[in-house]
């Protein structure tokens, strides 16, 4: 089983207790799920993708995290930034910490994840454009445009944080499926 591990396969075990049903003692089936980690294009096209993303921080020194669901923005190749209250929690945990995940994932099989961790390389007043294009990549042109209508930001309480992604996790479960 460590050489089935060391191949990136992951053991599934599925269970049923037919003894619930009377047919006799319980019967475990077991499936191997090949586990292929993404090349670097494939990860940061994923990445590139419209996917909301779980940021996740240091908080404190007690071992604590912050997980909270975001919008993101990153061009392959590039910096990942995702925009926040300058006052929020996020803001106060990437800022204490210097540095953040991400995790990606598609939750429709055959399952895929792209996380990212790197450390900030800014902090940036909000450009009110940037700010709209973020909108409009998670809710279309119209969507886009009637959030930042309906939710204004004139005293400028939103900021950018840009990381520099240095560790990279991935997998596709898809590759390596035989077609059946």
């Amino acid at each position: 089983m460590a050489a089935a591990a060391s191949l990136g396969l992951e053991e599934t075990v599925r269970a049923r207790n037919n003894a619930e049903r009377g047919t006799g003692p319980a019967t475990v089936w077991y499936e191997v799920v090949m586990w292929v980690a993404m090349s670097a294009a494939e990860r940061e096209d994923f990445l590139a993708e419209v996917h909301v993303g779980v940021l996740s921080a240091a908080v404190g020194t007690a071992g604590r995290t912050l997980a909270v669901p975001v919008w993101y923005s990153y061009q392959r190749g590039g910096q990942l930034t995702v925009l926040t209250g300058r006052r929020s929690r996020k803001a106060a945990a990437i800022r204490a910490a210097g540095r953040f995940g991400l995790c990606v994932q598609d939750d429709s099989p055959p399952y895929r994840y792209v996380s990212v961790e790197g450390p900030v390389v800014s902090e940036e007043e909000l450009d009110p454009a940037e700010r709209l294009a973020m909108a409009r990549r998670y809710l279309g042109t119209a969507g886009g445009d009637r959030y930042v209508t309906d939710n204004p930001d004139p005293g400028r309480k939103n900021v950018a944080f840009r990381m520099r992604p240095e560790h990279w996790l991935s997998q596709d479960q898809g590759k390596g499926r035989a077609a059946g």
